[in-house]
């Protein structure tokens, strides 16, 4: 029997790292969260402390058979020791901190954060399917829900050749100000020509506070009324790398004004556009606003207002009911900071609760 202890900084690292030295027959006795030492400790995340055992009872047998007769049977030792091992395994799969049993209690994690009911019913289906038979423990079923949740995200990146970019979605969840931080990624940072189009006429201020923005940066901006002014605006831009097109938000409700907003968009050329939604949005609306966009053909998906929730259940329901992939999150109103490429590790921690730490340094 080997047993041994590892210091690391998540359960994903510590299982990694007990399959690379004990193999996949190695099982974790006991996890537990312990802070750093010194008085820096009070500052940083505390790491994990897994121990994990694996029988390594070939070994054993061959160095049996060199012992002397009379010493102490190594089967009946090693038979103690995990007889020990499957009671500390037991009590730990039992030791949960909420509900009667796994399910119930991933189940109420789920819906404590946001995840639709429906949604948290097929992952856990899903690990039960996956599961019969086994007998699992807290950190391993942990993993994966985690890993279920991991498959149902998806993410994508800008496509260098995507010309057309443009912003849909309802009012207030930040597309004008998501779309300058774009522009100012890809001309500042990437080296890229890039003109803005505003169909945004309908609120108050929306034209003048882009208008301020292309001032300070340079980039130049287009305003349009009607379809032909936007399809001279788009020949006007065709030799800049990307054209971003801002349009004005609309509610779910107002399906007339969805089917205008789609006009502008349709009358373009292939290209990219995004549903922008807010982190704060609950499943009823979530739903109303997936279903009532589709006029505009909508093909990945942005995900902001992260900075202002404290669950984030959205991120998979969203793309479950669109089966899209977000290319990006917003965690501020900082332009150009404050947006980043959606990764879906990092985006199934949030779901669960798990990257808090990560989304406080965003904020500061």
């Amino acid at each position: 029997m080997k047993i041994k202890r590892y210091r690391v900084s998540s359960m994903r690292e510590g299982l990694a790292q007990i399959r690379k030295e004990m193999g996949s027959n190695a099982v974790i006795i006991e996890s537990k969260k312990r802070r750093q030492k010194g008085l820096k400790g009070f500052f940083l995340p505390k790491t994990m402390e897994i121990t994990a055992a694996v029988d390594t009872n070939g070994e054993r047998q061959e160095e049996y058979k060199k012992m002397p007769s009379g010493s102490k049977n190594v089967d009946d030792e090693l038979n103690e020791l995990k007889s020990m091992m499957q009671i500390i395994i037991s009590q730990q799969e039992n030791n949960l901190p909420q509900g009667s049993s796994a399910f119930n209690y991933w189940l109420k994690r789920l819906t404590d954060n946001d995840v639709d009911r429906d949604y948290a019913l097929e992952i856990l289906s899903g690990i039960q399917t996956v599961s019969e038979g086994k007998n699992l423990t807290a950190e391993i079923t942990e993993m994966l829900v985690l890993n279920r949740i991991n498959k149902t995200i998806l993410t994508k990146e800008i496509h260098p050749k995507a010309k057309h970019i443009s912003f849909v979605g309802p009012t207030g969840v930040g597309k004008t100000t998501t779309l300058a931080k774009l522009a100012a990624n890809f001309a500042f940072k990437q080296g890229k020509k890039v003109a803005i189009i505003t169909a945004d006429t309908y609120r108050i201020g929306a034209v003048e506070q882009l208008k301020t923005y292309t001032e300070i940066t340079g980039i130049p901006l287009e305003v349009v009324y009607t379809l032909k002014e936007m399809h001279r605006a788009v020949e006007k831009c065709k030799e800049f790398d990307f054209i971003l097109i801002d349009t004005a938000g609309r509610s779910a409700k107002n399906s007339l004004h969805i089917a205008e907003t789609a006009q502008y968009i349709n009358c373009l050329s292939e290209g990219i556009v995004f549903l922008v939604v807010s982190a704060t949005t609950k499943m009823r609306d979530l739903h109303k606003i997936t279903q009532a966009y589709k006029r505009s053909n909508y093909n990945s998906l942005i995900l902001t207002k992260l900075d202002e929730t404290e669950t984030f259940g959205t991120i998979l329901n969203v793309c479950r009911l669109t089966a899209l992939p977000i290319a990006y999150i917003t965690t501020g109103q900082n332009v150009p900071d404050d947006i980043e490429p959606a990764n879906a590790s990092r985006l199934a921690d949030m779901v669960l609760g798990e990257d808090q730490v990560w989304l406080t340094k965003q904020k500061s």
